[in-house]
């Protein structure tokens, strides 16, 4: 497994910007439902993805850190790649690339259903990593396919220092921030 100090590029983490199934409070986990138009962002998610991006800028701008570019992945969902997009109108000189693997964990037999679902998982996940209840994916296997994107994305020959951009995660605890 990779280990963190052996990092060539500096990642960041950002959750999409506000979603019409989060609006709707609805759990879309699957590819074939989140590729769907229909579970994109809201005008607030755009706004807020536009916000996040100006803040994080401008905290690299006052750490006098070097901004060339960025590279922004993101998963195939409708959410991740506006997020993506929105993102890439603030930042300079980015560049958005689509990885499957940043997908959202897998919620089995549970997507298409109410978010009040997600607790089921995270009652599971506290006490086993493997869990795959309703058919879900577990919480290691999600673990392990982000790190397999972070192994992929370290074996490019981006420029030194290279800022990447991941958003995709979902947790019960992310936040849109950088």
């Amino acid at each position: 497994m990779l280990k963190i100090n052996n990092l060539k590029y500096t990642y960041y983490i950002i959750r999409h910007g506000q979603s019409t199934p989060n609006v709707d409070k609805i759990i879309i986990s699957k590819i074939k439902n989140g590729i769907l138009p229909q579970y994109g962002l809201t005008e607030i998610g755009r706004k807020q993805c536009l916000d996040s991006a100006k803040s994080f800028l401008d905290k690299l701008n006052k750490s006098n850190e070097t901004i060339d570019q960025f590279v922004i992945a993101y998963s195939p969902f409708s959410r991740t790649k506006e997020t993506a997009q929105e993102i890439a109108k603030i930042l300079p000189h980015s560049q958005t690339i689509e990885i499957e693997n940043l997908r959202e964990r897998d919620f089995g037999d549970m997507d298409l259903t109410g978010n009040e679902n997600y607790d089921k998982f995270w009652e599971q996940d506290k006490d086993n990593d493997d869990s795959t209840i309703f058919g879900s994916e577990s919480a290691n296997q999600v673990l392990t396919r982000a790190m397999s994107v972070i192994e992929e994305l370290e074996t490019n020959n981006y420029p030194k220092n290279q800022k990447i951009i991941l958003t995709a995660i979902h947790s019960k605890y992310s936040k849109h921030i950088f």
